[in-house]
Order: C-alpha cells, then sequence, then structure tokens
C-alpha cells in the first residue's frame, strides 16, 4: 500500500505537468487555427491515458510497475 502511494505522488506530478502542457498546446491550437481545436478533446485525454491503462492492469489483478515512477518512488518513498 505504501509504495502505491508513494508511486501516486510521483504520478501526480507527472500528471500536473503533462495537463499543463494540453493546456498551452489548446490554447496554441486556438491561436493557429480554429480547425486544430477540433482536435483538443483527443489530446485532452492524454494525460489521462497512463493512469487509466495502470489502473486497468491492477484491475485484471497485475501488479503495474511504471519505468520511470517506480524507482524513482522507491527511492524518494522508502518502505519500512
Amino acid at each position: 500500500m505504501k509504495r502505491h502511494a508513494g508511486q501516486a505522488m510521483v504520478w501526480s506530478l507527472g500528471f500536473i505537468l503533462a495537463f499543463a502542457l494540453v493546456i498551452v498546446a489548446a490554447i496554441w491550437m486556438l491561436r493557429t487555427d480554429v480547425l486544430f481545436l477540433c482536435l483538443f478533446p483527443f489530446v485532452f485525454h492524454l494525460p489521462f491515458l497512463p493512469g487509466a491503462l495502470w489502473g486497468w492492469s491492477v484491475y485484471r489483478g497485475g501488479d503495474p510497475r511504471p519505468p520511470l515512477i517506480a524507482p524513482l518512488a522507491t527511492r524518494l518513498f522508502p518502505i519500512g
């Protein structure tokens, strides 16, 4: 449980950065061409995709260890 909480905290930082990039991309799309704005619903969901895939893996009984997040979370939040 502690390992998953650490991974979630590390992932939340990555998610916030990805979401900020999506907002910047949306502003760029709106300023460039209104047609690009039609792509925004697809781009908006990209930051949610890894979390959904990891959640599906857990639901199916797996133990996902995201490649960059798991080692970093293990170093930042060692299990007692």
